[in-house]
């Protein structure tokens, strides 16, 4: 799996859009949209800075190593709880 997949399947995994996603992280929802696409945020760089992978993992509450690099296992998923749901 790459990157944008990755991003992807993390995110739909949680259940949200891209623009979801992007408020949590707190980026553009166009970053979003093209890191998910090619995995870069420009023909310009070679990769995303690492700063922007922290974000995106801290939100989707992954391994950051897992995200960036598919490095060990894929993070155990468990469901959104209701609200009030102890």
């Amino acid at each position: 799996m790459t990157l944008p997949d990755r991003l992807r399947y993390a995110r739909k995994k949680r259940g949200w859009t891209q623009r979801q996603l992007a408020e949590r992280a707190g980026m553009s929802n166009a970053y979003v949209g093209i890191l998910e696409k090619t995995g870069t945020p420009s023909a310009r760089w070679e990769s995303p800075k690492l700063a922007s992978i922290e974000k995106l993992a801290k939100a989707l509450k992954v391994p950051v190593e897992w995200l960036a690099f598919g490095r060990g296992r894929e993070p155990g998923w468990t469901e959104p709880r209701a609200r009030g749901a102890a």
